[in-house]
């Protein structure tokens, strides 16, 4: 799937919308259920399945990890500035504690979290750490969870099946019980059928026709007598 930059600054935007996704502290953080429907809102969203809207956030995760390190390890007086187009967009997922700890005053003015971000000033970046193994620990769960529930309705269907095979079988087993014996008139009408097969179209009406004919004058009783046969 193509993710150009539009898109992905809008995933961004809905992956913020559902804090239970990356906020430990949210009630529903630990609810793999409540999370999984997160997951699928968002596939939802760009037309997607949940595997490829969680390998971006993933790779979106670590590309931000990356440039939180950089901010952090650049040397005295060489302040790393991000250039990444992603970056500020996903400042929400900096540590909120400690970010809330540390502001700076720029003429009176208080720029908190943003001027540390404008100005490269390191940050701790053990959440990021624990932000990124939460999300690959979370996902192996998740998607443990899903394979619980392909699994399960994969073994609900294959008892559905089976009830119906019964179901068929025993119809079927009573169909053969309720079916009339095979005997000699069965046999003959096979024989009968048979030849019928063998003649033309116009034939075969033919045949049929006299042949329901007799059958009509024996149920009415025609041929009960014998002697009554030669008249």
């Amino acid at each position: 799937m193509e993710w150009p930059n539009d898109k992905i600054l809008l995933l961004i935007d809905e992956y913020r919308k559902r804090p239970l996704l990356w906020d430990s502290s949210h009630k529903f953080y630990k609810l793999y259920n409540r999370k999984i429907e997160a997951w699928s809102e968002l596939a939802s969203i760009f037309q997607t399945d949940i595997y490829e809207v969680k390998r971006k956030i993933n790779s979106l995760l670590a590309s931000y990890r990356r440039e939180r390190q950089k901010i952090q390890n650049s040397a005295e007086g060489e302040v790393y500035t991000s250039g990444w187009f992603a970056f500020k967009r996903m400042s929400f997922l900096m540590d909120k504690n400690t970010a809330r700890k540390i502001s700076y005053t720029i003429d009176g003015t208080d720029q908190g979290e943003n001027n540390m971000e404008n100005f490269g000033i390191a940050v701790t970046d053990t959440d990021d750490n624990v932000l990124q193994n939460n999300f690959i620990k979370e996902e192996y769960l998740e998607d443990a969870s899903l394979a619980c529930q392909a699994i399960f309705k994969r073994k609900r269907e294959e008892e559905k099946q089976d009830h119906q095979i019964i179901k068929e079988f025993t119809h079927s087993a009573q169909a053969v019980v309720t079916s009339p014996p095979r005997d000699e008139h069965s046999v003959y009408g096979e024989h009968i059928g048979n030849e019928i097969r063998k003649m033309n179209y116009h034939a075969q009406c033919t045949v049929k026709h006299m042949i329901n004919d007799i059958i009509f004058d024996a149920q009415m009783g025609m041929y009960d007598n014998p002697q009554q046969t030669g008249t």
